[in-house]
Order: C-alpha cells, then structure tokens, then sequence
C-alpha cells in the first residue's frame, strides 16, 4: 500500500504548552487556533507471508505539517512513525508475536520550541488456542520499559512501562477448530 495525503485546513485548534508552566505543579496547556494549516505526507505499508507458518507486515508514515501564518510546524505531530510486526506459528495453535514502533520527536511547544524525544517500543505475545474458542496468552508490553520523562512535560513517549499478563480469552460463537 502507498497512500500520499495533502490537507489544507482552516481554524485548527491544537494542544500547546500554556507558556506560565505549571499550575500547583501539574504542567498546564492550553488550545491555540491555527488560523490556516497544511499537512501532507506518505502513508506506506506492506504485508509479506514468508510460509504458511510466518507473516511480517511493516509500515511507515512520515507527515510534513505547518502553521501557514507562523511557518512553525504543529504540535504533538511526529514527523515518522514506523511500525514492524512479526507472527510466527511456530506450532499447529501456538503464535509468536512480536511488535515493534518507532516513533520520531515531535513539537510540543510553539512557544519555546521544546520538542518531546523520539522512542521505540516493542511488545511480544504468545498465544496457544485450545478448542472451542479457547485461548491462553502470555504477553509482555513495553518489553524495555521505555517511559517518559514525567519531570519533562514536553515529554509524551509512552505513559505506562512494562506490563506482563497472563491470561485466558474465550470468543463466544467460536466453537469450531482453531484457524
């Protein structure tokens, strides 16, 4: 898939630091109008089934966005993002999954120019159908604990850190063999 995008936008409202800082210690933002706006960018994906028991699929957006008036770029609009994902069924009813994104700096302030750094994250989850609409799953989010900096508030990488789970799904109205 290749997408190209183009928009011409008038009164945008945007999410912007409140040049005060903080109120009682929470950082505060305000809405700021964006008189006239352009964004335009590729939007790319591809899936590749390398066997029956391996898919790969990888994506990648890069965007282009400006405040007409000021010529400054928008706020909390990364530049790119990249996503990579890979499943391996590794047996009959058991998949490997690993998921991966990029994510690139992007403007959080139009006032001070702070910029929010750009991170990765990657997830992996195991999943094992049993029959009759059953499934365990062992999954770990944000395998490198990749958080923001929460003293940073021009930081807005992820907010949670790793998290593991353990679990069962059961999917109603799927009593037939596993897929």
């Amino acid at each position: 898939e290749l997408n190209a995008f183009h928009n011409e936008i008038d009164d945008l409202i945007q999410i912007d630091s409140n040049p005060s800082g903080n109120v009682n210690g929470v950082q505060a933002y305000r809405y700021r109008n964006v008189s006239q706006a352009r964004t335009s960018g590729l939007e790319t994906g591809v899936t590749w089934r390398a066997s029956p028991s391996l898919s790969v699929n990888a994506a990648y957006t890069y965007t282009q966005t400006r405040d007409v008036d000021t010529g400054l770029e928008l706020t909390r609009r990364p530049r790119s993002v990249a996503r990579l994902g890979v499943d391996w069924r590794f047996a009959e009813r058991t998949v490997l999954a690993t998921r991966v994104r990029y994510q690139s700096s992007e403007l959080s302030s139009s006032d001070t120019g702070a910029r929010s750094p750009a991170w990765a994250r990657v997830d992996l989850s195991l999943t094992h159908e049993f029959r009759g609409g059953l499934a365990g799953f062992f999954s770990i989010r944000n395998l490198f604990d990749k958080q923001r900096d929460f003293t940073d508030p021009a930081d807005f990488g992820p907010r949670s850190g790793r998290l593991v789970m353990l679990g069962l799904r059961y999917r109603f109205g799927d009593a037939a063999a596993p897929r």
